[in-house]
């Protein structure tokens, strides 16, 4: 009940002096009238004398002295006009001090600029403050917050500025840019709506003020659609061509349906691939490739529940979930509008097909056929990973319990954000091996590392980098090499230190290493077999290395499925505008027979840099 009035008074504290002061006003006025009626004087004076003498109580000097009888309204007015006064004064005196005391803060601490107050920012706006509680936040909005909301944001010391850059004023568009001084920010982060970002965007690389002497300036972006996406990068590389900012701007573009696939399907305790290797663990270490491959099996992923958060997750799981060189993996989906959902998706990927083998089926946790229909998929070949997507927990739960039998031993994602307790109430129903657990939560999914690409940035920067000295390919540096990649070479590389762990994992369970300096001695002893025999002799290495040639296969089919998710095609000669490149060709020994085949050196260069890429620092 407290904590109740406390809420309704912190929102309506504003509406609620307002209210108290105009009833002071006229009780003060009426009162004021009454007192001047009982007295002789000017009729044609007696307003305006009532009017000063009301006028006066805001001023501590109340018209009438102490003792003197006054009727009831003056009296209670005489007592509410000060405090009316002082509640504005200490108001007005306690917003001024505490936005001069913010305007000293940004001066000094680590800046971020964040456009956009919302449920999303606000998540990554306690984020920040918890991780670097002096650091310093501005906030842009489009029009003016809430009081109440604008005052929960200064009380944690956040800039809040009302900026429309949307539709800017040339004339004042200096001094909107040197109010918000963002060549002093680390990173800015733009969470309007879609098509607002887009125009934001616009105006902030027109006319950011940047020379030699500016440093690095993060913008990460938030999008919805990849036509969206596609246009802001096209407009950020039109830009670049036209002012000399590549060294920087590190631009960003994040999704956080796509963001939540991603971290669910990587998640360090329940990975995509957990069931497959599980299968691995007590494996002779002798084993040939083929062998590898058929102990391993590929992923078969059920994914109920196919609106944006499911569709990301097959769209994330595609490049992740490879773990066969010559077989796609499988996926089962489950939605009452299965199929109208997977033909829009296949509209959007046109080689989708290609890259998974699709089985959907329009049903939902409420159906009856629901049980039927998962214990067959599962009967046919047995879930190695499943996941719940509706927003409704009730029916992720419902779906949980009717498919129970076909989830033993398996990974068990539920969207279950703010209500994980109810998982841990499925939990009690699980059959032996089940694990089930939440995501979708914004407290972890919208933080400074994952929306600022900070972690996966320096590894993609890295991997980049080692990548071009692998191979020795000249360079100009990590954060120039970096800058000059388009989006799509960009993602290419996340992609590639995405799939990272998999690698790891699966040399750590093969040789049953224990971690540490182990997979870097072995590798490292890999690539110095190359060094000896060079590009001639790398096929037998692979042979006498079957872990080793696992691996470099897998790679490349990786490399290729992640082209194909972006609508590449084969075609003799290589043409990024047209999406045509000349080594997307899936089956390795096809690949080894074409013009192209002394590219397959550089798939394995890409494990080769697994040791460098294991100890990425900050630095």
């Amino acid at each position: 009940m407290v904590s109740k009035i406390r809420r309704f008074l912190t929102y309506h504290k504003t509406k609620l002096m307002v209210f108290l002061a105009a009833l002071t006003l006229i009780l003060g006025f009426i009162g004021s009238w009454q007192y001047y009626s009982e007295r002789p004087i000017n009729e044609g004076t007696k307003f305006s004398a009532a009017i000063y003498a009301t006028i006066k109580l805001y001023l501590f000097f109340p018209t009438v002295g102490p003792g003197e009888h006054v009727p009831v309204a003056y009296e209670l007015a005489k007592w509410m006009a000060p405090f009316v006064t002082a509640y504005a004064l200490f108001t007005a005196l306690g917003n001024f001090l505490r936005r001069a005391w913010i305007q000293v803060r940004h001066r000094a601490g680590t800046q971020y600029t964040v456009f956009g107050l919302n449920e999303q920012s606000e998540y990554l706006i306690r984020d920040l403050l918890k991780k670097d509680p002096r650091c310093c936040v501005t906030v842009v909005t489009l029009k003016n917050p809430e009081e109440a909301d604008r005052l929960a944001m200064e009380r944690q010391w956040v800039r809040i500025m009302v900026l429309d850059l949307i539709h800017p004023n040339e004339a004042t568009l200096d001094w909107d840019f040197k109010r918000l001084n963002l060549t002093r920010s680390k990173a800015v982060v733009l969470f309007e709506e879609e098509a607002d970002n887009f125009a934001i965007l616009r105006t902030l690389q027109k006319h950011l003020p940047l020379d030699e002497g500016t440093p690095e300036l993060s913008i990460s972006v938030a999008y919805s659609s990849d036509v969206m996406r596609d246009l802001m990068a096209r407009s950020e590389e039109a830009l670049r061509r036209e002012r000399p900012i590549s060294a920087l701007l590190n631009m960003n573009y994040f999704n956080i349906p796509s963001y939540m696939a991603t971290a669910l399907l990587h998640s360090a305790n329940h990975p995509i691939y957990e069931a497959n290797l599980r299968r691995l663990q007590g494996a002779p270490a002798s084993l040939d490739r083929p062998t590898i491959e058929k102990r391993l099996g590929r992923v078969h992923l059920l994914i109920c529940g196919f609106s944006k958060e499911g569709q990301e997750i097959l769209i994330q799981a595609v490049p992740s979930g490879v773990l066969q060189t010559q077989q796609n993996m499988r996926v089962t989906i489950l939605d009452p509008n299965a199929a109208e959902l997977l033909d829009e998706l296949k509209g959007r990927y046109e080689f989708l097909d290609e890259v998974a083998e699709l089985h959907s089926f329009s049903v939902g946790p409420y159906s009856g056929a629901f049980k039927e229909v998962v214990a067959a998929a599962c009967a046919d070949e047995p879930f190695t990973y499943a996941s719940f997507n509706s927003p409704d927990i009730n029916e992720n739960a419902q779906g949980v319990l009717k498919a129970l039998d076909a989830l033993a031993n398996i990974p068990v994602a539920v969207r279950a954000a703010g209500q994980g307790n109810i998982v841990d109430v499925l939990n009690t129903f699980r059959a032996e091996g089940l694990s089930i657990f939440p995501y979708g939560d914004y407290s972890d999914l919208i933080t400074r590392e994952v929306i600022i690409n900070e972690v996966l940035d320096l590894r993609a920067k890295n991997s980049h980098m080692n990548y071009l000295e692998e191979s020795q390919l000249p360079n100009e540096g990590r954060e120039k090499e970096w800058q000059k990649l388009p989006l799509f070479k960009k993602e290419s590389n996340r992609a590639q230190v995405a799939h990272l762990p998999f690698k790891v994992d699966f040399l750590q369970t093969f040789f049953n290493l224990s971690g540490g300096q182990e997979i870097p001695e072995l590798i490292t002893a890999w690539e110095e077999e190359y060094r000896k025999v060079g590009e001639p002799g790398l096929l037998a290495l692979l042979a006498q290395q079957p872990a080793l040639d696992y691996l470099t296969r897998l790679e490349h089919k990786r490399w290729c499925d992640f082209h194909r998710m972006k609508n590449f095609s084969y075609a003799p000669t290589t043409d990024f505008a047209q999406k045509k490149h000349n080594c997307l060709i899936p089956d390795w020994q096809d690949f080894l027979c074409s013009p192209v085949a002394d590219k397959a050196k550089y798939d394995t260069f890409t494990i080769f840099t697994l040791p460098k890429n294991l100890s990425l620092s900050t630095q």
